[in-house]
């Protein structure tokens, strides 16, 4: 991959001392040429299951009651309803009733869902350490909603 990524960067007039690294050029470089980190299902799965085990227990704990869904994107229905502008990415999304919203005499139809994206996640990152640390991030901000947290709260927080 090197030796691509050097002689396409020569072309674009892109030259570095670092000898081409790919993860020097940076993600508008691969970008531009459409590329992304692609995982297959199982690798990204596996990413999925490691950042959660780095969330501390104490909020992981609740994950127990919520299902970790991977889809490869958010349907256009949803980015709509969000009111995602196009262009847009929407890494993750919590589907449910949040547990300051809840009461003991209201039944749960549906269990509550964290949904990550799969393509999106992947297209903003260029490393599988980056991936696992926006996989990480995204986690926390649904947990973080399912928990009662408003945009403000997580945002305060680091989990944009």
């Amino acid at each position: 991959m090197s030796c691509i990524v050097r002689y396409l960067a020569a072309c674009c007039g892109v030259v570095h001392s670092n000898g081409g690294n790919a993860d020097y050029y940076g993600k508008s470089f691969f970008l531009r040429f459409g590329w992304h980190m692609r995982l297959n299902r199982k690798e990204f799965e596996a990413l999925v299951k490691r950042a959660v085990r780095r969330i501390p227990q104490e909020f992981r704990r609740h994950l127990r009651d919520v299902a970790v869904v991977v889809r490869d994107r958010p349907g256009k229905r949803l980015l709509r309803e969000l009111e995602i502008p196009e262009g847009d990415d929407l890494f993750g999304y919590y589907e449910g009733t949040p547990l300051t919203e809840r009461s003991v005499s209201q039944s749960q139809r549906y269990p509550d869902t964290i949904y990550l994206f799969k393509r999106p996640l992947e297209g903003s990152c260029e490393t599988r350490q980056e991936l696992e640390e926006e996989i990480e991030i995204t986690v926390r901000h649904e947990l973080g909603h399912y928990l009662g947290m408003e945009e403000e709260r997580l945002a305060e927080l680091g989990y944009e």
